[in-house]
């Protein structure tokens, strides 16, 4: 999820944009660009979060996934506590390709 500041700018772009005569959509697009961008520069340039660099060097990586089952995100360790404490639940990750891979690492 792109972090709640670059959100706030973007929304801000946006409504610049669109005040100046350009179409939403375009401005939409043009200001999320802008964002990914921005945050990506940003998770580059963090002393922050190395290694979790080293597995997701891109924020696009990331953002690809729409992850579902207990408020899970991508954290791997967090997917492990989840399945240990509850094998009955299932913890499923859609990615961009649309395949699902559970938390047993299997794809459908």
């Amino acid at each position: 999820m792109i972090p709640i500041d670059l959100l706030a700018d973007e929304a801000k772009a946006i409504a610049v944009a669109v005040s100046r005569g350009t179409p939403k959509k375009g401005a939409s697009s043009e200001a999320r660009i802008r964002s990914l961008v921005t945050w990506q520069r940003h998770w580059d340039a963090s002393s922050k979060g190395r290694w979790t660099h080293l597995l997701i060097p891109t924020v696009t990586d990331a953002a690809d996934h729409i992850c579902t089952g207990l408020g899970m995100s991508m954290n791997p360790f967090a997917w492990s506590a989840a399945a240990a404490q509850s094998k009955t639940q299932n913890i499923s990750c859609l990615n961009a390709s649309g395949s699902i891979t559970s938390d047993k690492g299997w794809q459908t």
